[in-house]
């Protein structure tokens, strides 16, 4: 219990250390992958992500997630769990498929998550991804974008975000 405490204090700090550095914006292309990042707590019911992105050209083979409390037995091919017990004590990654999709250079990183929840934070900061999108209850702005909804408003968030990104790229 002290140690995961311990370490959600110091992947909050390495999440706004990361974001001094800066983060590049690029919307340039079409989008092929979409990297997912949310809290199975706080909304458990994927499909509903999947059916809306679908209505928007994104085919449930170009998404990956990224999920924080998610019970192991469901989880499928496209979807990867994150917990603290895959961080060392000086906040460092030590899970293969979690360091996967944070190297993955996403076209769409979607943050789906409005709490502060450090290891979700540490994820979309330490992401690879071109264009960085979430709700801007989050403190920490880790986001290039961000929508102001709450996250049982999946449909208004999804529409809202493509008509947003096609205003960027023009």
């Amino acid at each position: 219990m002290f140690l995961n405490i311990l370490k959600y204090k110091i992947l909050k700090k390495s999440a706004e250390a990361q974001l001094l550095k800066g983060q590049k914006i690029d919307l340039l292309g079409e989008i092929k992958e979409v990297g997912v990042i949310l809290n199975q707590k706080d909304f458990p019911n994927r499909e509903l992500i999947i059916q809306e992105l679908s209505k928007h050209r994104i085919k449930p083979e170009q998404l990956v997630f990224l999920i924080s409390n998610a019970d192991l037995k469901t989880l499928k091919a496209n979807e990867i769990a994150i917990k603290a017990s895959h961080f060392d004590t000086r906040g460092q990654l030590k899970d293969e498929k979690v360091e996967g999709f944070i190297q993955k250079k996403f076209e769409l990183l979607i943050s789906y998550y409005d709490l502060d929840e450090p290891l979700l934070l540490w994820c979309t900061a330490h992401s690879k991804a071109k264009f960085k999108v979430g709700f801007s209850s989050v403190k920490i702005n880790n986001n290039h974008f961000v929508l102001q909804l709450e996250t049982g408003q999946h449909k208004s968030y999804i529409d809202e975000l493509f008509r947003y990104i096609e205003i960027l790229k023009k």
